[in-house]
């Protein structure tokens, strides 16, 4: 099976497109540098793991309890674009503050927590507005460009930025703090002259955002069965992808019975982030024009069986098992985030977007405690083992429904 594949122009041909894709690359360069930097401050305030794990987890369920609700108010906005310039500039404002109070030195942990609780909250208004603004800004046949330029940010960023965020936190958190503020004000700078184009005619809305979402998710269940599955089976890969997260440090500490494992595991995060960045790089030029539901299921079942086989590779070839896992999780990811963009109707696409980046995410926190239960009790391979069956078993109840193999 070969698919049609066509050279695409890139995305940053399109003036809307670049400027929207430069003003969020800063964002993003800010928040490596931020969140590195806020481990360091908790340190420094508490030394308690737990409370790093209190802050991250503060930070996370409101993004996620949001999300909902960022898409419902989305699709009821003129343009998605005021929701994302108010909340980068909401962040921005937010961690000025943070930076004045850490100079000063009047801050305790209590304020981390809020700042950190506040920052999930308008990242939960957020994300669902950057999804939905994209296919606002690009033509079809930009999409998949765009989704794929997008990520090679976020990994180029995740190569690059740990070495001088690592060094910035090191001699003065402080100053990451101000980079991120002054980041997410640039951004919503850049944002600001964005336009945007509505295709369709708007619906007539509920009265509530409940009605609302419950709108939306009828005319997926009428229209569009094939998301529900994807967000069903995006649930099961995040939650696999989590744990490989959590237990690749415990796994690789007992490589071999000896600690090579601990010194080995830049390598393997580079690996990752490397087999993503060269997926992107690819798609953000070649646009995939059939058979893509097919592509993606194969490269569920590729991904399951990497997470199989990785347990059982020596130390040479776990990098290499490492880039492929990565690299046909984010082929998956790029296809799925552009199948949703082009085939759900503009008027409908920001309660789409919140319905299923909460729901993927649902199950992540779980997933963060059980696999460290789970390595603790029956040891890290079978976690990576039983990822891979689960991973792989949602490929194959995607091969036996026809909707989903005949995906254009």
């Amino acid at each position: 099976m070969i698919a049609n594949v066509e050279r695409l122009s890139t995305g940053l041909k399109n003036k809307n497109f670049a400027a929207l894709w430069l003003g969020q690359s800063f964002s993003q360069l800010g928040d490596v540098f931020y969140k590195i930097s806020l481990l360091w401050i908790v340190l420094r305030l508490s030394g308690s793991a737990t409370d790093v794990g209190m802050v991250l987890m503060i930070g996370a369920v409101p993004q996620i309890g949001f999300f909902l609700l960022g898409g419902a108010l989305s699709d009821r906005l003129k343009s998605p674009k005021l929701l994302i310039v108010l909340a980068d500039a909401f962040r921005g404002v937010l961690l000025l503050i943070l930076y004045q109070a850490l100079k000063i030195r009047a801050i305790g942990l209590n304020a981390i927590f809020i700042t950190s609780f506040l920052l999930g909250i308008a990242d939960g208004f957020f994300q669902p507005a950057l999804k939905t603004i994209i296919p606002l800004t690009v033509t079809n046949q930009e999409l998949q460009s765009a989704n794929a330029l997008f990520n090679v940010t976020g990994q180029v960023f995740s190569l690059l930025a740990p070495v001088l965020g690592g060094f910035i936190a090191a001699s003065k958190a402080d100053i990451a703090v101000l980079l991120n503020a002054i980041s997410f004000l640039v951004a919503a700078g850049m944002g600001a002259f964005v336009r945007v184009r509505r295709e369709a005619e708007r619906l007539s809305f509920t009265t509530t955002y409940l009605g609302d979402l419950r709108q939306s998710f009828l005319h997926l269940i009428r229209n569009n069965k094939p998301i529900i599955v994807f967000v069903c089976m995006i649930m099961v890969i995040n939650a696999g992808m989590v744990s490989r997260g959590v237990v690749l440090p415990v796994f690789l500490n007992q490589l071999d019975g000896s600690k090579v494992g601990a010194d080995f595991y830049g390598s393997c995060i580079a690996a990752i982030a490397f087999g993503s960045l060269g997926v992107s790089l690819v798609l953000s030029r070649v646009q995939i024009k059939t058979r893509r539901g097919m592509i993606m299921l194969l490269s569920i079942l590729l991904l399951g069986i990497s997470f199989m086989i990785l347990p059982f590779a020596r130390s040479a070839e776990i990098l290499t098992f490492l880039a492929i896992n990565s690299a046909v999780a984010t082929v998956f990811s790029i296809l799925h985030v552009t199948y949703v963009e082009t085939s759900v109707p503009t008027e409908h696409l920001g309660r789409v977007n919140g319905i299923t980046m909460f729901g993927s995410r649902l199950l992540m926190p779980l997933s963060m405690l059980g696999s460290g239960i789970f390595a603790q009790k029956f040891g890290a391979r079978m976690v990576f083992i039983s990822a891979g069956l689960l991973i792989s078993a949602t490929s194959f109840v995607g091969f036996g429904l026809r909707s989903m193999r005949t995906l254009d």
